[in-house]
């Protein structure tokens, strides 16, 4: 894998989240926005990665029509802290 994305994660584990983004052999992406700058050097990662959201933007839509809800693109999703 060219990067890993996180999703979530536990509150508690943020000192934990920081020191992998700091020290791991990956790019760790934390905000999407933030992509372009993270992968800069890596522009298979950043195809990967737009193909990836491309599927996910059009999942989220055709859910979000069927469900009758609002749509979020994937860009303006936010990390889940519990």
């Amino acid at each position: 894998m060219p990067y890993a994305r996180v999703l979530g994660f536990r509150k508690n584990s943020s000192a934990l989240l920081g020191k992998i983004k700091k020290c791991g052999s990956i790019p760790l992406l934390t905000k999407l926005p933030d992509a372009s700058a993270v992968l800069e050097n890596a522009p298979q990662a950043m195809d990967l990665l737009n193909k990836t959201t491309f599927a996910s933007n059009l999942y989220e839509s055709i859910l979000a029509q069927k469900n009758s809800a609002s749509y979020v693109h994937e860009y303006r999703q936010q990390i889940i802290i519990v």
